[in-house]
């Protein structure tokens, strides 16, 4: 697959702006392949379809952090160690703007272009993180110097206390992120960060640490691609009292009677206190209370409690980077084929499916799409049973009639009529699914959201999309696909095979062979996004995906190999390999 390396984002030229099963262009440790998807939301469809708003943006980054004093360490071999590689989510939102009569002149609303600067900066924000941490390392030699801490140490013991010293920087910098990458953007457009800004979901792998970082609502979760199920070790420290499924969510939506996912009643408590009295309550969606964070600089409501840019906002929010430390190896011991895929989605996805939902469609389209449908049947249920006892209050006490006021309008979204023709279905069963009930339950969920209104033009794009997917690919499951059989193959062949086995020439074909198979995941996040769009929503829906797996052995073998071979020999055949790395 052919990559372009720009601005040290990667770049798929044939299916630009979405990444598409792709791998770092330089040598990882740990080796990692990243696909993505986005679908724009309901709301964002102006004059007849002429304007598509897409608020969200997901990207890749990959810079090289060695330097002289972090040395490279004898447990990693070497230009595979300090290469930082990783993905990032933002989610714009912003001020209100006209979308002029000639759709031309359209020059993006405030979300774009926000998200757009923030791609901009996001890398050379990481990038000084990394040159403080450096610095840092620089006066911590000095300071052992002038004041005669230094000891005789091992090489070993210097590397180590070298990272160390790297890894308590580094943490410190990163938790100020938001103080990087907000001075960033006020120096390059000052007028734009004003009432405009966006979340931002960050994960970044170095030597065999994966750091996370997270402002706003958007949401990270990891899964084990096996079992489907998602690994409950978000912890932030001193923040979070237990262990969660997710990252934590800084917004204060329907609180106190409901807590997003991620979050512990008492770290909302606590950002409740911070910034309650600078809320007021905005709309109420059954039942449950949505908080719109007011500033008398800014004529704009904020929805979130933390947010990059927004400086209007400044003083009642947050002002704050939750940071997640994993050390992989640990991560990959806890899954069953020793690999582990970490997701990061926007609020248009969450917001309709949990990790639990995510879990279930990743194993199983049918599967997941059924269990969906069966918790949407049971809330209209009882959306109809509370009706039904208000209008018994009304006509026993002659009270007024019961309002309630609901934010799920779709008065503003082009509907069609049922009579629009669909894509038909002409083969029934694909691998043992069903692909007319399949249809026909997407349907009964978009009716149980909009039950008022049938299928608008959006929802069918979305649905026709899923469809096709499922027949061109021929896949219902994970477990079906030839991407999981790699996986299962791989990790048998390793447990049964011995440590000089590993290195002979069937384990190196074995891995080109592995290399080379098609993942699973950019069908899967094409269908997940379509299908966050077809239960809600007015929301973008973008998901990127990072998928790590267990070192490659072979890798420590050839960097062996070259290190007995003489310095002109090793530095061709790394140069070569590096180019050969797709």
């Amino acid at each position: 697959m052919e990559l372009e390396l720009e601005t040290e984002i990667w770049l798929n030229k044939n299916i630009a702006p979405h990444l598409h099963n792709i791998q770092p262009t330089k040598k990882t440790l740990f080796p990692v392949r990243i696909s993505s998807h986005s679908v724009a939301g309901k709301s964002h469809f102006y004059n007849n379809n002429d304007v598509v708003v897409n608020e969200d943006i997901c990207g890749t980054f990959e810079f090289n952090s060695r330097t002289d004093f972090i040395n490279k360490s004898s447990e990693f071999p070497t230009g595979y160690d300090d290469i930082v590689t990783g993905i990032f989510l933002a989610d714009g939102h912003g001020e209100n703007r006209n979308v002029p009569k000639d759709s031309s002149k359209w020059e993006g609303s405030g979300g774009e272009r926000f998200v757009a600067l923030v791609k901009k900066h996001v890398t050379m924000a990481l990038k000084s993180i990394f040159q403080m941490a450096i610095y840092g390392v620089k006066r911590d030699l000095e300071m052992e110097k002038r004041y005669k801490y230094f000891y005789p140490t091992s090489k070993e013991e210097e590397e180590k206390k070298l990272e160390n010293s790297f890894l308590k920087h580094l943490r410190e910098g990163l938790k100020n992120f938001h103080r990087v990458m907000d001075q960033s953007l006020s120096d390059d457009d000052p007028s734009l960060c004003n009432d405009n800004g966006s979340t931002i979901c960050i994960c970044l792998t170095w030597r065999s640490h994966m750091f996370c970082i997270n402002i706003g609502d958007s949401n990270m979760m990891i899964f084990d691609p096996i079992t489907g199920k998602a690994l409950k070790v978000w912890k932030r420290p001193q923040k979070d009292d237990m262990y969660n499924v997710c990252s934590y969510d800084d917004t204060l939506a329907s609180y106190p009677d409901y807590l997003h996912e991620g979050q512990s009643l008492f770290a909302v408590r606590q950002d409740y206190n911070f910034v309650g009295e600078y809320c007021k309550q905005f709309a109420t969606l059954k039942g449950r209370c949505f908080y719109s964070l007011t500033s008398p600089s800014s004529i704009y409501g904020l929805s979130l409690i933390n947010t990059l840019g927004n400086r209007n906002h400044d003083g009642r929010t947050l002002s704050r980077t939750s940071v997640y430390e994993f050390d992989i190896q640990t991560l990959l011991d806890k899954t069953e084929g020793k690999r582990f895929s970490i997701i990061c989605v926007t609020d248009g996805i969450k917001d309709v499916l949990d990790s639990t939902d995510i879990g279930s469609f990743h194993l199983n389209f049918q599967e997941g799409i059924n269990q969906k449908y069966e918790k949407i049947r049971v809330e209209v249920e009882n959306e109809r049973k509370r009706k039904e006892i208000y209008r018994k209050y009304e006509l026993e006490f002659g009270a007024e009639p019961v309002k309630s006021k609901s934010t799920n309008s779709l008065g503003d979204v082009l509907v069609i009529e049922n009579t629009l023709d669909e894509m038909p279905v002409d083969d029934e069963i694909i691998n043992e699914m069903n692909l007319n009930d399949v249809k026909n339950n997407l349907k009964n969920i978009v009716y149980g959201y909009n039950k008022e209104r049938p299928l608008d033009i959006y929802d069918v794009s979305s649905l026709n999309i899923i469809l096709r997917h499922f027949k061109q690919n021929k896949i219902n499951s994970f477990k079906t696909s030839d991407y999981y059989n790699s996986i299962i193959s791989s990790s048998s062949s390793s447990s049964n095979t011995s440590d000089s086995e590993m290195y002979d020439d069937n384990s190196q074909s074995q891995t080109t062979t592995e290399s080379s198979i098609k993942s699973y995941y950019p069908e899967f996040l094409t269908c997940l996004t379509n299908f966050a769009a077809l239960c809600q929503t007015l929301d973008d829906c973008t998901a990127i995906n990072m998928e790590i797996s267990s070192i490659d052995p072979n890798r420590f073998h050839n960097e062996n190999e070259g290190e007995n071979s003489n310095c002109t020999s090793m530095s061709t055949s790394r140069s070569n390999s590096e180019n050969d790395m797709v």
